[in-house]
């Protein structure tokens, strides 16, 4: 005779994730597509120099778009063209969690625009 033993149940454990995506938006206006373009890239430099100080934290830092475009307003109808308005966005996979707080406000502070971090 044998002996079978079965086992059934259900379990759940709860961790805090590893990981955070935060999405960060530089925008620069301009009468022309280039004063634009060129307003947005002196913000990203500044940009650049805060990622660069915490890049020992990023899993991963990707320019997920990078555009110049006109802005417009409506009126009677129609859309006038107003100049010019370039951005960059970028995303960040923040893996250094003890510093994301300081990361996030530092950004902030530069007046770029950024998304509420997501843990992942």
């Amino acid at each position: 005779m044998s002996i079978e033993i079965q086992v059934r149940g259900e379990g759940e454990a709860s961790a805090l994730p590893d990981r955070a995506v935060v999405r960060v938006m530089v925008e620069g206006d301009g009468s022309s597509q280039q004063d634009a373009y060129t307003k947005a890239a002196e913000a990203a430099r500044d940009v650049d120099a805060i990622f660069e100080r915490y890049k020992s934290g990023f899993a991963r830092k990707m320019t997920a778009s990078l555009a110049v475009f006109p802005k417009t307003r409506w009126k009677k109808g129609e859309s006038i063209k107003t100049g010019w308005q370039a951005s960059r966005s970028t995303v960040l996979e923040v893996t250094d969690l003890k510093n994301l707080g300081v990361l996030v406000a530092e950004l902030s502070a530069s007046g770029v625009a950024t998304t509420d971090p997501r843990g992942s």
